[in-house]
């Protein structure tokens, strides 16, 4: 989170949101909790609230998909995710820096489909940290 450091140092725009990538209706079902939420909620914790804010509803996942672990290749995951998730606020996102965050990236196509989201939505910045790869 250095970068984002740097950026409120030489006064880049407000606070930083910080975003979960949201799980769909029905996974959350299955689930009970959305682990990625669960991370996020403890980043903000721990970071100055005057840089950074949690925000869970600046994306959502309006299309349920197979886990990408059961999608065999890069191009079949970055297809399979098109579509998948929305901004239903966009003013919460333009013009904003966002901070993407996900528990476990192998092709990066599930950032990289809700980056391209959120930057169509109007966000100024989108940079992901991932915990494992």
């Amino acid at each position: 989170m250095e970068e984002h450091a740097e950026h409120i140092m030489f006064g880049r725009a407000g606070v930083t949101l910080l975003v979960p990538i949201p799980l769909s209706r029905e996974r959350i079902k299955e689930r009970g909790y959305n682990q990625t939420e669960k991370i996020a909620e403890a980043l903000s914790t721990m970071a100055d609230s005057a840089s950074f804010t949690l925000e869970t509803k600046a994306l959502i996942k309006i299309r349920h998909t197979q886990p990408q672990m059961s999608v065999s290749d890069k191009k079949k995951r970055l297809e399979h995710l098109t579509g998948a998730f929305s901004v239903p606020n966009p003013s919460l996102v333009i013009g904003r820096d966002i901070v993407l965050i996900d528990d476990v990236t192998t092709t990066g196509a599930t950032i990289t489909e809700a980056r391209k989201t959120l930057l169509r939505a109007g966000a100024r910045q989108v940079t992901a940290y991932v915990i494992a790869h």
